[in-house]
């Protein structure tokens, strides 16, 4: 899923040509899914090196409990690349309306282009 994929640059070229000529109307829904697995595909195996990792030591933002720390990374590390797709096929998130991180099913409502969207990480 990234944006120079074939099928994410038809997507692109598509929802820019409706909204455009406007005959579909405003995008009012949008979803996104981030299933994880198999992210190159089977398309051979990721470069490696030998290269010690350079050290990185963690920083979460302040206040957040372990559990919390946990959903951060996985949010920022995961489902961030959606958030990306959402930005480039329709624009720049406006402002966090809501978010809601305490369950197994997490919520972020968030606005983009004076509409509101829905955002369900599952996992």
């Amino acid at each position: 899923m990234k944006r120079y994929d074939p099928g994410i640059e038809l997507a692109k070229s598509i929802i820019d040509k409706v909204r455009v000529s406007g005959e579909l109307g405003d995008i009012t829904h949008m979803r996104v899914h981030c299933f994880g697995g198999d992210w190159i595909c089977n398309v051979g195996k990721p470069i490696t090196t030998d290269e010690p990792y350079m050290p990185v030591k963690p920083r979460p933002p302040e206040g957040l409990s372990g559990d919390q720390i946990k959903d951060f990374y996985w949010m920022n590390n995961v489902y961030c690349h959606n958030v990306n797709l959402i930005r480039h096929l329709i624009g720049d998130i406006i402002d966090i309306q809501y978010a809601d991180l305490s369950g197994p099913t997490k919520i972020m409502v968030f606005g983009m282009d004076g509409s509101r969207y829905t955002l369900l990480p599952l996992y």
